[in-house]
């Protein structure tokens, strides 16, 4: 007989929907319960031997052999577990008749029927059972299944169990790692056959670990420690020869966590180990080598291309360049190199050199270009860097706000230790200056039609790329002003003198003549603005000269003006010769009264 006459039962019996629903939910709680309950156990039994294997070590401190063979024994537990809680239920999952069985187990009272139901379905299709049986049957299951709690016949509340159990070991885990990092990491990594070595209740980190440092150089050999911490470290050293001694360092007096040894002027390489608390290091090594010296060094600068100017070179002693200049250096070590590089060092030249400070200097372009380059040949080496530039503020503090030096890298991987600073004199391309010789006067007054003269010239570094002349028009009975015009000014001469003729109030004006609407009755705001051909990271540069007003008036009031001008200054001469007079009238008094004051 067919164990899934679902299709069958659905179409020729309508009761069993009722029938197929509970069956087909005991089938998914049946999966959900086998999946739970064994991915559950298996989380659980590996989190939880994480946590005893790592507690174990942390006291026992086990070598790596007993640490793979525990690893070994919890895999193959793990591959039990999955192959029976897991692997073996799935292959054996409950199918409907199946499910009917442990219904029909769990709920006695309902005999026989829902399995017989399912059974005789295909009798019926043979003609073996009558039709009405599995009809009486299906609706009598029915009837009982409202009656039974049919989901109890599928337990989860063990799977359940089980996988809070696996949840709280991982967020112990997870809670462990947040708050000890370091150590959580070192004993998970140690359960997983990390090289890592034990993790004692003292722990020691050599943050200086293996060096390379140039022969005669200082060499610092530090530690931090954690956990426990001792009040002193021993520093164990062993030369090449086998020769070992000992340092008994105490902790820095800013910080008892941290401990360090300084061999002063190192001639030969050594290995060497720290111990502290109940904790001993790896070994290490520092390796004393010779550094390279810088021998040669050339340099030449390229301006940029907007200021006309010819590449040319320099010594470095007496490096100076415009803005925006590249530079390209030519070098010569003492020893076969693996790398070389162009550092640019802002600010005081007795300051320390930092990879921090490093290409700050082209703020204009947000970074230098620092190009690292292998040596071409023994010692000899290339450089290149484009467009070194200032930022504004730069700028504004000194004509000289950086240096330039060459750090070396040998083939063995020392680093040079001449940090030979060779300072920038810089050019600056300036901003336009502009400087008038004849204008009309702040409040002058100009008459309508008659010409007005402006002239002057416009001192620039290198080149200027526009000047025009700006004007606003206040107009008699307009509240607001009207909008600002422009007039490009042409040059006269090779010093950018220009010579305008400013004509307000309209009219026909000459070929070199400005016409300006203004009528009588105007005022007219003008300015001159320059601006120079800078191709740098910021643009041109950008200058303006002070905004000035002049009145238009009619013929008439001008001349009304130069005549009471001509007047004043009639009066003001009426004035002095009266002046003379009276003094004269005193001074021969004067003289009267005092014969023996008179000249022989």
């Amino acid at each position: 007989m067919s164990n899934n006459p679902s299709t069958q039962l659905l179409t020729r019996y309508p009761a069993f929907l009722r029938v197929a629903a509970v069956l087909d939910a005991l089938v998914r709680r049946e999966l959900l319960a086998t999946l739970l309950g064994g991915v559950g156990l298996v989380l659980l039994y590996l989190f939880a031997a994480v946590l005893v294997r790592c507690l174990m070590d942390y006291w026992l401190h086990f070598d790596w052999t007993a640490r793979a063979a525990l690893l070994v024994c919890d895999i193959g537990v793990c591959a039990w577990l999955i192959r029976r809680f897991i692997w073996l239920p799935l292959r054996g999952r409950l199918t409907r008749t199946r499910a009917a069985l442990r219904l029909q187990a769990y709920a006695p009272e309902l005999e026989s029927r829902l399995i017989s139901s399912l059974q005789l379905a295909p009798e019926v299709d043979a003609g073996r059972a009558p039709r009405s049986l599995v009809e009486r049957l299906l609706m009598s299951a029915v009837v009982a299944l409202d009656e039974v709690s049919w989901k109890e016949a599928v337990v989860l509340k063990n799977a359940v169990l089980l996988a809070a159990g696996a949840g709280v070991l991982a967020l112990g885990i997870i809670g462990w790692a947040v708050i000890a990092p370091a150590s959580s990491g070192v004993l998970i990594g140690r359960y997983f056959l990390s090289s890592h070595p034990p993790l004692y209740r003292t722990l020691l980190e050599v943050t200086s670990g293996d060096l390379k440092t140039p022969r005669g150089d200082a060499v610092t050999l530090a530690v931090s420690t954690g956990g426990e911490v001792p009040r002193q470290v021993v520093f164990v050293l062993e030369d090449d020869t086998g020769a070992r001694e000992s340092f008994t360092v105490g902790s820095l007096p800013d910080d008892p966590t941290r401990f360090e040894l300084v061999i002063e002027n190192a001639q030969n390489s050594f290995g060497y180990q720290v111990l502290g608390g109940d904790a001993r290091s790896a070994d290490f090594r520092v390796e004393v080598l010779e550094a390279p010296v810088l021998e040669e060094l050339q340099i030449r600068v390229s301006p940029p291309a907007y200021t006309g100017h010819a590449a040319y070179a320099l010594p470095a002693s007496e490096l100076q360049m415009i803005e925006g200049s590249s530079l390209t250096l030519q070098g010569h070590a003492s020893d076969a190199l693996s790398a070389a590089r162009l550092v640019l060092i802002p600010g005081d030249p007795l300051a320390p050199a930092s990879s921090s400070d490093e290409g700050t200097m082209a703020a204009n372009s947000g970074a230098a270009e620092v190009e690292e380059s292998p040596a071409a040949g023994a010692g000899s080496f290339p450089l290149k860097t484009d467009g070194i530039a200032l930022s504004g503020q730069a700028r504004e503090i000194s004509p000289q706000t950086a240096y330039v030096s060459v750090s070396l890298t040998g083939e063995n991987g020392v680093q040079s230790v001449d940090d030979t600073r060779y300072p920038i004199k810089w050019v600056l391309d300036l901003a336009p200056v502009i400087t008038l010789a004849k204008a009309p006067a702040e409040g002058a007054t100009v008459a309508e039609g008659r010409t007005a003269t402006l002239n002057g010239a416009v001192r620039e570094d290198y080149a200027l790329e526009t000047l025009q002349l700006c004007w606003q028009v206040q107009r008699p009975g307009e509240a607001a002003a009207a909008p600002i015009e422009t007039h490009a000014v042409p040059f006269s001469g090779e010093a950018n003198a220009f010579d305008l003729l400013l004509v307000p109030g309209g009219g026909a004006v000459g070929a070199d003549a400005i016409a300006i609407n203004a009528p009588a009755g105007s005022s007219v705001t003008w300015w001159l603005e320059a601006v120079d051909n800078r191709d740098l990271t910021g643009g041109p540069q950008h200058s303006q000269s002070d905004p000035m007003m002049f009145k238009v008036v009619t013929v008439e009031e001008k001349i009304a003006e130069l005549m009471g001008r001509i007047r004043d200054n009639i009066n003001t001469l009426e004035n002095v010769s009266e002046q003379q007079a009276g003094a004269k009238s005193e001074l021969e008094s004067y003289l009267e009264s005092n014969p023996n004051s008179q000249p022989n």
